[in-house]
């Protein structure tokens, strides 16, 4: 069920029943900005939907801790799955995979289908993204 609250009504704690709760502290509405709210979903649920279940593999994590001073500072950067980590975990070999290119392309190159310049090209493209994030980046 959506809340139609407004930011106001959210900083100070009211639910859709009208009750005061506390929740979480809001900064100030300014009524000419947009009021941006970042939702971080973390917890066994969405660990395991964000790994292999979907074959996305995990993200990358990072640990932050706050300081005594109410700051934060990031601890440590955990780096996410590959497509090749994914691959492999799935009993495939990345390189076998782009070997299997490269004599393909190779093959097409020799029959006329394929220039030089764009096989190396689909080669290259495959490389770097096998070592990239399952994940779209932007």
């Amino acid at each position: 069920m959506p809340l139609n609250l407004s930011p106001v009504e959210l900083r100070k704690g009211k639910s859709h029943e009208g009750k005061i709760k506390n929740l979480l502290p809001l900064h100030e509405f300014n009524q000419d900005e947009k009021y941006l709210i970042g939702l971080f979903l973390g917890g066994a649920y969405q660990e395991v939907m964000g790994n292999l279940h979907n074959l996305f593999g995990s993200t990358n994590a990072v640990h932050i801790r706050f300081t005594e001073k109410g700051k934060y500072k990031v601890e440590h950067v955990i780096r996410g799955n590959t497509k090749s980590n994914v691959l492999e975990y799935l009993d495939h070999d990345p390189e076998i995979l782009l070997e299997r290119l490269r004599k393909s392309s190779e093959s097409a190159i020799q029959g006329g289908h394929l220039k030089i310049h764009d096989a190396q090209k689909l080669i290259e493209h495959v490389e770097v993204s096998l070592r990239q994030s399952t994940y779209l980046q932007s």
